[in-house]
C-alpha cells in the first residue's frame, strides 16, 4: 500500500506572499511554508495510520477467508493422489473446503502446531485411504474442527487408524457430521491418549460388514484420563464397532447410539445418558467406579462387577438381561426386564434404609388363592399372600429366567389360609400353619432361604 509525502508549496493562488516593502519575498515564503508544515503534517500522518489499518484488516480477512483444496491442486477425483495439494491448503489459511468429490490420499495427513486452529468443512466429500498406517494424525496440532466428510478406510486393503492424537499439545479437536467407514479392527477410527480431550457431534463410525469387519473391531479408543479441563464429549452419535474406554476419566456419551461397549476397572465418572446400546451376544460389564447409564435402550446382556459403582436407572432390556454382582449399597439400581411391565430395583435399592425396603416389598402384593403360583422375576409381584383356605398342598416355582443377584420374594400364608396343607416355597421352606411367612433371595446361581418367621 503506499504512503504519502507531505506536500510541497506549489503555488500561492491564496493570499500568496507579496512583497509591500516591509518584509522581503524570501521571509515570507518562510513562513508560509512552516505554516503549510503545520497544516500537513498531521493530514499525512491520519492517511498513513489509515492505510496502515486497511493493511491488517486486509491480512485478517485473507487469513480467515475460506480457501479450496481444488485451489492448491487437488482433483478430486478419487484417482490421483490429492495428498500433497490438500496439505498446501491447510498450510495457507485457517478455513479449508473440500467440495463434492473424492479425494484419493496415498500418505498420512500429519497435523503439527502450524495447523492450530484450523477449521475444515468437507460436507459432500469423501477423504479415500490408499495406504497402510494411520490416515489424519494431531501432533501438536490443537483445536482443529471438521465438519462433514466421509472417511473411507477401504477395510481389508488397508491397516490405520483415521483419526489419532498423539503429542503433549495435541487436544480439543472438535468433529461435526463426519462419517468414517472401514478402517483396521487394530486401530480406531477415533482415538486419544491420556491427557486429549476431544468433542463428536453427530458422527457415525461405521463398519464394513461386506469385507469381514465385524462389531468387535474399535470405533472410539480412549486411553488413559483428560488432564486438561473438561469432558471428553458424544453427542448424537452412532458407533458400530466397539467403544473401548480404559482408565480414562470425564468422558461423556449423550443420545448416542453404540453396539458394543468396553469400560475397564479403572474407568472413573462416566456417563452414558440416552440412546441404544447393545447387539445379540454383544455383552456389556461394568468395571470402574462413578459409572452413571441412565434412560438407555439394551438390548444384550449386562454384568455389574464387584468393587464398581455407580447408577444404572431408567433402562429398559429389549433383550438380556442383568446381573448384579456388585457390592450392597455401591449401585443405584431400577430397570425394566424384557416384556416385563414394572420396573425391577436392585438390591442396592433395598439396603438403603430399611423404610424404604418395607414399602417396596409390600407394595406389589399378589393373592394366589387356593392354587400353585409360579414367581417370574421382572414380572410377577414381589410378595405372594395366600389368603384362601387350603384344599391341597400349594407349590410356588421360583422362576431364574432374568433373576439377577438380589431379587427377593416373600411369601404370606394369611390368617384366612386355613387348612391342613403345606405351601412349599421352592423346596427351601414348607409354611404349614396361618401367619407363617418366608423370605428367598437369588444368589446369583440360586434360590436361598433367607428369613421366615410368624406375623
Amino acid at each position: 500500500m503506499a504512503t504519502y509525502d507531505q506536500p510541497s508549496l506549489v503555488n500561492y493562488n491564496d493570499n500568496p506572499p507579496t512583497n509591500d516593502g516591509s518584509t522581503d519575498v524570501t521571509t515570507n515564503l518562510v513562513d508560509w511554508d512552516r505554516h503549510i508544515d503545520e497544516i500537513g503534517d498531521p493530514i499525512v500522518a491520519y492517511a498513513n495510520s489509515i492505510n496502515t489499518a486497511v493493511d491488517s484488516a486486509i491480512d485478517t480477512i485473507d487469513d480467515s477467508r475460506p480457501i479450496s483444496v481444488l485451489d492448491y491442486g487437488a482433483t478430486g477425483l478419487g484417482v490421483a493422489d490429492d495428498h500433497d495439494a490438500i496439505m498446501s491448503a491447510f498450510a495457507a489459511g485457517k478455513s479449508v473446503i473440500f467440495p463434492p468429490g473424492t479425494y484419493l490420499v496415498n500418505s498420512t495427513l500429519a497435523l503439527t502446531s502450524a495447523q492450530a486452529g484450523l477449521k475444515i468443512y468437507a460436507s459432500g466429500a469423501t477423504l479415500k485411504k490408499g495406504f497402510n498406517g494411520d490416515f489424519i494424525t494431531y501432533s501438536g496440532a490443537y483445536e482443529v474442527e471438521w465438519y462433514g466428510g466421509y472417511f473411507d478406510g477401504v477395510y481389508a486393503s488397508y491397516t490405520g487408524g483415521c483419526f489419532v492424537l498423539t503429542g503433549s499439545a495435541s487436544y480439543s479437536p472438535k468433529w461435526t457430521n463426519t462419517q468414517t467407514f472401514g478402517f483396521s479392527d487394530a486401530d480406531w477410527e477415533f482415538g486419544a491418549d491420556a491427557g486429549k480431550r476431544a468433542s463428536l457431534v453427530a458422527c457415525n463410525a461405521l463398519v464394513d460388514l461386506a469385507n469381514g469387519q465385524t462389531t468387535a473391531d474399535r470405533a472410539v479408543y480412549f486411553n488413559g484420563p483428560d488432564t486438561l479441563a473438561g469432558f471428553r464429549s458424544f453427542a448424537n452419535c452412532t458407533f458400530d464397532g466397539t467403544v473401548q474406554v480404559v482408565g480414562a476419566l470425564d468422558t461423556s456419551f449423550a443420545t448416542t447410539t453404540i453396539t458394543k461397549m468396553e469400560i475397564d476397572a479403572n474407568t472413573s465418572i462416566l456417563s452414558y445418558v440416552g440412546g441404544l446400546w447393545g447387539n445379540a451376544g454383544g455383552a456389556l460389564t461394568l468395571n470402574g467406579e462413578h459409572l452413571n447409564l441412565q434412560s438407555i435402550r439394551i438390548s444384550a446382556a449386562v454384568t455389574i462387577t464387584a468393587g464398581s459403582s455407580g447408577t444404572f436407572v431408567g433402562n429398559i432390556f429389549t433383550s438380556g438381561g442383568l446381573t448384579d454382582s456388585s457390592t450392597p449399597g455401591d449401585w443405584f439400581i431400577a430397570y425394566k426386564e424384557p416384556a416385563a411391565v414394572d420396573y425391577t430395583f436392585g438390591k442396592n435399592l433395598l439396603y438403603i434404609t430399611e423404610s424404604v425396603a418395607s414399602r417396596i416389598q409390600t407394595s406389589r402384593i399378589s393373592s394366589p388363592g387356593d392354587a400353585d403360583a409360579t414367581y417370574t422375576p421382572g414380572a410377577s409381584s414381589p410378595v405372594f399372600r395366600f389368603a384362601s383356605v387350603l384344599t391341597a398342598t400349594r407349590t410356588v416355582t421360583l422362576g431364574t429366567t432374568n433373576a439377577t443377584n438380589g431379587t427377593r420374594l416373600r411369601v404370606v400364608r394369611a390368617s384366612t389360609a386355613t387348612g391342613a396343607f403345606n405351601i412349599n416355597v421352592g423346596a427351601l421352606k414348607n409354611l404349614t400353619v396361618v401367619d407363617e411367612w418366608c423370605d428367598v433371595e437369588y444368589n446369583g446361581s440360586a434360590w436361598v432361604l433367607t428369613a421366615y418367621g410368624t406375623l
